[in-house]
C-alpha cells in the first residue's frame, strides 16, 4: 500500500493508547510488550552504544535481543558484550565500520501484561 501523506507521523499523537503504553509508533510483534529500535552507526572505539546518546529510547531490563550487520566488513561479525537498560557494548569490527543494528525488547516505561 502506498503512503496517502507526504508528511510522516508519529503513531502516538493519533493513537492515545500509544502514548499511554509509553510506544511512539507502531510495529508487528509477537507479543506484548516488545518493540524494535533500529539505529546506523559507526562502530565507536569503545564499543559501546549508549541508547539515549543516539536517540533511542532506554530499556526496561536487559532481556533484550541485539542484531547487528557490519556493512564495511561482514567477516568482522559483532558480538554483544554487557547489556544493561541504558547501553551494550559490541566486540568484533573495526573502529569506523558501518553497522546496521536493531535491538528488540521492552521498551523503558512500556507496559508488558502476562498472556
Amino acid at each position: 500500500m502506498d503512503a496517502k501523506s507526504v508528511y510522516p507521523k508519529d503513531a502516538h499523537r493519533h493513537l492515545p493508547f500509544l502514548a499511554d503504553q509509553g510506544i511512539p509508533n507502531l510495529c508487528g510483534a509477537f507479543a506484548q510488550g516488545v518493540s524494535i529500535q533500529v539505529l546506523r552507526i559507526q562502530m565507536p572505539a569503545d564499543g559501546v552504544i549508549n541508547f539515549a546518546a543516539n536517540g533511542m529510547s532506554d530499556m526496561e531490563n536487559d532481556q533484550y535481543a541485539v542484531l547487528i550487520q557490519n556493512h564495511s566488513d561482514p567477516a568482522d561479525e559483532g558480538t554483544v558484550g554487557t547489556r544493561s537498560t541504558l547501553a551494550f557494548t559490541i566486540t568484533g569490527p573495526d573502529t569506523n565500520d558501518n553497522l546496521d543494528i536493531i535491538v528488540v525488547g521492552q521498551l523503558k516505561g512500556q507496559l508488558k501484561t502476562a498472556l
